[in-house]
């Protein structure tokens, strides 16, 4: 026995029963250096295994707790300052509504309400919308005139409104009223221009080169974007059924050919 106590206290075994003997120093080699190889068979291992399988369960559930816990501080957090600058906005929004209040309070007094005058600035910008000027159609027009030497304008008829279309005769058809309380948008308003001019040409009787030149005018005219040649009056009357009228082979010592064409052109285009 005294052997056995210095061969257990060599080994690390503090104190052991008295009633045991080698079993002691057996079992504690044993704990300190377990074997590779597992000498139970399944039956012997079934608790032990489903002990480790409920150990594996609850950790996987505390840690699925902890990651839910973890989201669901996260998530309170922005819910916490969401509320805080709701707060904060809603205080900036009524010292903005007093301050506002304060400055209408020295407003000079107006004739008419709120209301009236919402509506006189929403139609004053329809009215804006709606107003066209000649500017850009007349630099379309002196771009042409300048590319033909042989032209001079004398004037320039502008007027806005719906479409003309020619009549019989050479004649503008009656322009469509629009229908009753509704206004012509800037859309449908089309730009109408009745260019009136003279031919400078070597010989005012020879009219197959005045009436070139004419439709040379015209022609370049339709080249312009959005621009449309609705009506074309010669310096004299072409026509199938008669002969050519205005004495045009008998050159007058001082005659100069005059002509007018009629464009428009849509607002906006």
């Amino acid at each position: 026995v005294r052997d056995l106590d210095q061969v257990g206290r060599s080994l690390g075994i503090k104190a052991a029963p008295a009633e045991t003997l080698a079993e002691g120093v057996f079992l504690h080699v044993l704990a300190q250096s377990a074997p590779g190889d597992q000498f139970a068979d399944d039956d012997l291992r079934r608790f032990y295994d489903v002990w480790r399988a409920r150990m594996g369960l609850v950790i996987a559930g505390a840690a699925a707790f902890g990651l839910c816990l973890f989201l669901s501080a996260v998530k309170l957090w922005d819910i916490y300052q969401l509320g805080q600058q709701a707060t904060l906005n809603r205080q900036q929004e009524a010292r903005a509504s007093d301050e506002y209040a304060q400055m209408q309070s020295i407003f000079p007094k107006i004739p008419t309400s709120a209301e009236n005058l919402k509506a006189m600035v929403k139609n004053y910008r329809v009215l804006q919308r709606q107003t066209s000027f000649p500017g850009d159609m007349f630099v379309e027009i002196s771009q042409v005139v300048a590319t033909l030497p042989q032209i001079e304008i004398e004037k320039i008829d502008w007027d806005t409104g719906s479409v003309a279309r020619p009549g019989p005769a050479g004649r503008d058809a009656p322009r469509a009223a629009p229908a009753a309380g509704q206004p012509e948008s800037a859309e449908s308003q089309v730009q109408t221009a009745e260019i009136s001019g003279r031919l400078i040409v070597p010989q005012a009787s020879d009219y197959r080169a005045i009436t070139a030149l004419i439709e040379q005018f015209a022609e370049a005219l339709r080249q312009r974007r959005g621009m449309e040649v609705i009506r074309t009056q010669l310096p004299f009357d072409l026509n199938a059924e008669k002969s050519i009228s205005g004495d045009i082979g008998v050159a007058r010592p001082g005659e100069v050919p005059r002509f007018s064409i009629a464009v428009s052109r849509r607002s906006g285009a």
